[in-house]
């Protein structure tokens, strides 16, 4: 009934206001071309990491292209197929909040989004917001959100993108082949199949449809079926357990002008997921026994954005159901209001927005956040592009109230014995300041950030048998990220984060998150000079640099492996190696031309050897990562 009434509510929408069309202004591209749940996040004052996981990316598993990439802990299982998912700042993983297509990804009834679950070659690339979102669409998430970008979304938009093959091995046991298409700017469809320890096929279809003068839209639906395979830890060796998830997501979203260039973005969604886990258990144990569970969530709902002179509101409703084997949580509905006002005097900008969330069975509560910056620019004499040859320095501040709101095993599991809700759980508060740096010249680029967040109330699920509200909890950190490029042909990349934090009530710092954790990363690109003489197209095809290679180092501190602090795992230090080689490339652009375009087809194969020196690692305690790992990739657009 719920979605009934929201899709009655959208064809209402859309017959009011198609007769006060006016002319569709030149919008910015996250604007004209993303979801309103793109639009509402969109955050101008704080820097985004951004990256790509397709370019030159061999590791096959979306957790590798993220690690990488994010001076962030990213914790689970060691082998392929485990459990593992983004913890950003957070004390847990449902505090970063992850989404595509504008749809939140994370499971209601608590934990973050298994990443493992995800096929690597549907994506394109990535966005990462330190901070409680701002569009409060999930109000678990107050440390972070994570927007994946499938490839076919990205594919409507970029005229480079027309067709592409790829196929992927690793020694982790891992065989994937996936292949895409794109029709005009009109429709793009991207399918493929993993084997080996993370078994199953996947897809995802985007497209268009309306005028673009006149009322349009986008469609999308992503659907994957992942066979995991996952390893028994150290202390019960037993026979591997099997997990099945299957999930399926339809998004259809308008765009709808209207006068004096005001402009309404409208989507609507649903997502089904069901989880199948057998645990054989440990033959002959009195205490590790053969367990199996079924799980289903579904969730429905409705966003809006409408974009008025500097004014963005937001209005978004979902409603959630999760059942179990064990127990079946009510249905939970989640409303949002958002008012945000962007105000530019000179080259400084300031943005107040106003929310109010409201929760069934839990209440109504507001929250609010308050951003400035300021920008200095100075172009450089050698260029006419301001945005090309720019020197840049800017400050930029963020102060946040936010709720985090309990999960539905917080409030509603139910095992005598071992753990029962409570459904009189109070959501957490918290205050968010956030401080930052960032440095632009033509050949380097900088960012210190600092974070601090405040939390009251905090829910307390560890030596009690009910978890409750008490005392408090808090966390610093400081990231650095920087990026210098001494030659065209070398590019040196560091990123490091330091947090602190404290949960009162356990006298322990948050599980799980280092003291630091880092990336130091040299990357050098080879021109064509080093292959024309070998490349048996050579005459005909022209590779403007068409190889690179990267040695790369990741480290971090120990962390504590549980709330209590009573066990640790180790910290580490890795090198990786990574290669690419553009074996064809016909006409214009390649890795690191500066051209950015292609003209022709065009075939790359890259190889990633990770732990050269096979040093053991532990990113969560008892269950170890393989050591070292081979892996290698072709892929092909034409």
């Amino acid at each position: 009934m719920y979605f009934n009434t929201q899709t009655l509510l959208f064809a209402f929408l859309i017959s009011r206001t198609a007769q006060a069309m006016g002319p569709i202004p030149l919008l910015p591209p996250i604007i004209a071309e993303g979801s309103p749940a793109d639009v509402l996040n969109l955050d101008p004052i704080v820097p985004a990491i951004e990256g790509s996981t397709t370019s030159s990316d061999s590791s096959g598993t979306l957790q590798n292209s993220l690690r990488p990439a994010l001076p962030f802990p990213i914790v689970g299982g060691g082998k392929a197929g485990s459990q593992t998912s983004v913890l950003g700042v957070g004390r847990s993983s449902q505090e970063t909040a992850v989404q595509a297509f504008g749809v939140p990804l994370n499971p209601p009834q608590g934990g973050g989004f298994d990443l493992s679950t995800f096929p690597q070659y549907l994506l394109a690339g990535y966005q990462f917001q330190l901070g409680p979102s701002l569009g409060a669409f999930d109000p678990h998430a107050v440390a972070g959100t994570l927007t994946l970008v499938p490839w076919t979304e990205q594919a409507l938009s970029d005229p480079s993108s027309r067709a592409r093959l790829t196929q992927f091995y690793s020694s982790e046991g891992i065989t994937q082949v996936s292949l895409g298409g794109r029709w005009n700017d009109q429709a793009a469809v991207a399918a493929g199949f993993s084997d080996g320890r993370v078994r199953g096929p996947g897809a995802s279809l985007s497209g268009r449809w309306g005028d673009p003068q006149g009322v349009h839209g986008k469609y999308h639906l992503l659907a994957m079926q992942t066979k995991t395979v996952t390893s028994g830890s150290l202390s019960f060796p037993t026979p591997d357990a099997r997990q099945v998830s299957t999930r399926v997501l339809p998004v259809f979203q308008a765009d709808i002008p209207l006068k004096n260039g005001t402009l309404l973005k409208s989507s609507v969604f649903y997502e089904g997921t069901h989880l199948n886990y057998d645990d054989p258990g440990e033959p002959g144990s009195s205490t590790h026994l053969p367990f199996s569970t079924r799980e289903q969530v579904r969730q429905a709902g409705m966003e809006n954005a409408l974009l008025w002179e500097d004014w963005k509101f937001g209005l978004s409703a979902r409603q959630l159901t999760y059942q179990s084997l064990i127990f079946r949580a009510p249905t939970e509905t989640i409303v949002n209001f958002q008012s945000t006002k962007s105000m530019e005097w000179g080259p400084t900008t300031v943005e107040p927005t106003l929310q109010l969330t409201g929760v069934s069975q839990m209440g109504v509560w507001p929250t609010a956040s308050l951003g400035a910056r300021r920008e200095w620019r100075e172009r450089s004499p050698e260029v006419n592009s301001i945005s090309s040859g720019s020197r840049i320095f800017s400050t930029f501040a963020r102060l946040s109230y936010s709720r985090r709101l309990p999960s539905l095993v917080e409030r509603y599991y139910e095992m005598p014995g071992f753990f029962t809700g409570n459904p009189d759980l109070k959501s957490e508060r918290d205050w968010t300041a956030l401080l930052g740096v960032e440095k632009k010249e033509k050949t380097w680029e900088t960012t210190l950030q600092g974070y601090g967040q405040y939390r009251d109330d905090s829910i307390l699920a560890v030596g009690v048998p009910s978890p409750v509200n008490l005392g408090s909890a808090s966390i610093f950190a400081l990231t650095h990220t920087a990026q210098l490029r001494p030659a065209p042909l070398f590019h040196l990349t560091h990123s490091l984060t330091w947090t602190s934090s404290k949960v009162s009530a356990m006298g322990a710092p948050f599980p799980y998150l280092s003291d630091f954790i880092g990336l130091l990363s040299t990357k050098i690109l080879f021109g064509k000079v080093l292959f024309a003489k070998v490349s048996p197209w050579a005459g005909q095809f022209e590779s403007n640099n068409p190889g690179s290679f990267e040695v790369s180092f990741r480290y971090a501190s120990g962390a504590i492996a549980d709330p209590t602090g009573s066990t640790r795992v180790s910290g580490y230090g890795v090198l990786d190696l990574g290669f690419q080689c553009r074996l064809l490339s016909y006409g214009e652009g390649g890795i690191g031309s500066g051209s950015g375009r292609k003209t022709g087809p065009s075939l790359d194969w890259t190889g990633r050897v990770e732990n050269v020196l096979d040093r053991p690692i532990e990113l969560v305690r008892d269950y170890p990562s393989p050591g070292r790992v081979f892996s290698m990739a072709i892929m092909g657009e034409f």
